[in-house]
């Protein structure tokens, strides 16, 4: 408790202060394994911190067209076609970054997703937008990647240079730099406001649920481990809630439409 209390004064995010407690416990629970320690895990009776990290914003479909024309003015048009895919498919950035050739499959138009965050694999469908960005990156090999970045050494030829690739792990800070100049973070302090890459698997989402497909519909796309997770989206969708209200302001009217008309 004093270690979460001092880690939450230096101010470390709950995120943070939560991933400790959480290695700390591992250790312990690692050591009791290996009968390295014996007694009670000293993290199990610490209340962990309270983690409020998920993103709220998601992009208009005019922020959504001015993103994508942003990125598309770049020489180099990977972030453009993988802001492109996130949007049609919630792909996750990491999930983009591992995309090889045999995971594509243009006869039934879908993608699979291998060994994403909750380890079970599944499948995003290729809009024909999608479809046809990907056949102009179908790679030659099996194995090759999708989205590459090139590896450069200078004691290699032209050619070396070009042929070898390896695999992108994170965001260009580019994609930050389109945002700043859009100005779509302009005087958001909250994070969870702000919009980041991870935006646009969010945008995919909530997007569907605005147009009234089911929870468990979005929850199956997204690859969501629970419902808890999908269920944030629950707000948009038009669902039995919704209906009432509407009715409810049906029924108002109607009535003093009749009160108007029996006053008269």
């Amino acid at each position: 408790e004093r270690l979460k209390a001092s880690l939450l004064k230096d101010k470390y995010s709950p995120a943070t202060v939560k991933h400790c407690l959480v290695l700390i416990r591992q250790i312990y629970n690692k050591a009791i394994t290996w009968q390295q320690y014996k007694g009670e895990n000293p993290v199990s009776g610490v209340k962990m911190p309270v983690v409020q990290n998920q993103k709220i914003r998601f992009l208009s479909h005019e922020e959504a067209h001015k993103l994508l024309a942003a990125l598309e003015q770049m020489r180099e048009p990977n972030l453009h076609d993988m802001a492109l895919l996130s949007l049609h498919t919630g792909m996750r950035a990491g999930e983009i970054f591992n995309l090889k050739c045999n995971d594509l499959d243009f006869q039934n138009n879908l993608i699979r997703i291998i060994d994403p965050k909750n380890k079970s694999t599944r499948y995003a469908y290729m809009t024909k937008t999608i479809k046809d960005m990907l056949n102009t990156r179908k790679p030659d090999k099996p194995e090759g990647l999708v989205f590459r970045a090139h590896k450069r050494d200078n004691h290699k030829t032209g050619s070396e240079k070009k042929n070898e690739e390896k695999k992108i792990t994170a965001i260009s800070q580019r994609f930050r730099l389109i945002i700043q100049k859009l100005g779509f973070n302009e005087g958001i302090t909250d994070p969870r406001q702000e919009v980041t890459f991870h935006t646009l698997r969010h945008t995919f989402a909530s997007w569907l649920a605005i147009q009234g497909e089911s929870l468990i519909t979005i929850k199956e796309l997204l690859g969501h481990k629970s419902m808890t997770m999908t269920e944030r989206y629950s707000h948009l969708t038009p669902d039995h809630k919704r209906l009432a209200v509407k009715n409810l302001e049906a029924g108002f009217k109607r009535k003093a439409k009749e009160i108007s008309n029996l006053e008269g």
